[in-house]
């Protein structure tokens, strides 16, 4: 008999089918007609299978269903982080059936975005690397006197690649020269190069870097110095010159006769300028004898007997001095008094 047939019997109508209603509005006895299924993850899908490191692109987690009471926790994982990352999870709220999250490019190479909630579900992303840029060119100072050298740095945007990266160089000033290319050498960020500048620069000059489609540059005020003639009179040891003289000593000349020899060295080194002669001007008997020389010092000279008198030992003579230097900027000279102390007579 069934149970109908038994509360039929035992409560009447009425009283039956009040109890059998109840009993279908609370399922049935467990017959669970009514349950709705868990919502399992349906995928993952990304806006673009391609992203750029350093760039970001939008994923999505979709349900076979909305979500039900607090939500669904998706949990997510990336293959490779150092390719991509992924946040740890992207909760899909209450009645809805999906949501958004977000996959960061890190480094080139291929990587599988998974999500996991009752079921697995992945999506395959490529990562390219990032384009590299030249930041900057920077010099170690803003200015210079000519002649010099400065430092200068190309910096990119992230480390080279294998074989590194090559920065072209140039220089609006063809009295200041860089190399044609900076080298940045692979996984480094920089690269220095050296700046050279000539006596003749002056002005303002642009030292440019280029990388791809991206310029740089920097900007270094060149400036002279000044020409300065300056000499001083050095005594050779052992002789009986002191201070800034000069021993004058009589020796045999090639012809035959006798000659003076100057017993000392001309030092011009403290002239001021980028030199390229040095012209020195020492009077003799019968005129003037003027010595060329691209080094600073003058020595080992010999003039006519009697130029520099013909006393005995001891005696003095002042002969003025004269010293001319050459520079790309200009000339300048100075004449100098020189006492010449005789050791021995000419003649």
């Amino acid at each position: 008999m069934t149970l109908a047939h038994r509360l039929l019997r035992s409560v009447g109508l009425a009283a039956a089918l009040s109890f059998l209603v109840s009993l279908v509005a609370c399922g049935g006895g467990g017959g669970g007609g009514n349950q709705q299924p868990t919502p399992t993850l349906a995928s993952i899908t990304l806006a673009s299978n391609t992203v750029t490191a350093g760039a970001t692109v939008q994923g999505t987690a979709s349900l076979d269903r909305a979500a039900g009471s607090g939500g669904a926790n998706v949990s997510l994982t990336s293959s490779n982080a150092s390719i991509a990352t992924v946040p740890v999870s992207v909760v899909i709220p209450e009645g809805s059936q999906s949501a958004n999250f977000v996959v960061t490019g890190v480094g080139a190479g291929s990587v599988t975005i998974t999500g996991n909630f009752g079921g697995s579900r992945t999506a395959s992303l490529t990562v390219n690397a990032a384009p590299i840029d030249l930041v900057s060119v920077t010099l170690s100072t803003s200015s210079v006197t000519a002649p010099g050298s400065v430092t200068g740095t190309v910096t990119i945007s992230g480390p080279a690649p294998s074989g590194g990266t090559t920065v072209n160089l140039a220089s609006s000033n063809a009295n200041v020269t860089v190399p044609a290319a900076a080298s940045v050498t692979s996984g480094s960020t920089s690269a220095n190069f050296n700046v050279t500048v000539a006596a003749a620069a002056s002005g303002n000059v642009t030292i440019t870097g280029t990388l791809g489609g991206t310029t740089r540059a920097a900007n270094l005020a060149v400036g002279n110095v000044t020409p300065e003639a300056l000499f001083v009179v050095i005594p050779n040891a052992n002789t009986i010159a002191t201070g800034e003289q000069c021993e004058v000593q009589s020796q045999p000349a090639p012809g035959g006769g006798s000659q003076n020899q100057l017993k000392c060295t001309f030092d011009a080194s403290s002239s001021k300028g980028n030199i390229t002669k040095f012209i020195w001007r020492i009077p003799q008997t019968g005129g003037v004898l003027t010595f060329e020389r691209t080094n600073a010092t003058l020595s080992g000279i010999t003039v006519n007997c009697g130029s520099f008198g013909t006393g005995n030992v001891g005696s003095a003579a002042a002969r003025d001095i004269t010293l001319e230097i050459q520079t790309p900027n200009g000339n300048d000279d100075v004449t100098k008094s020189v006492t010449f102390i005789r050791n021995g007579p000419c003649g």
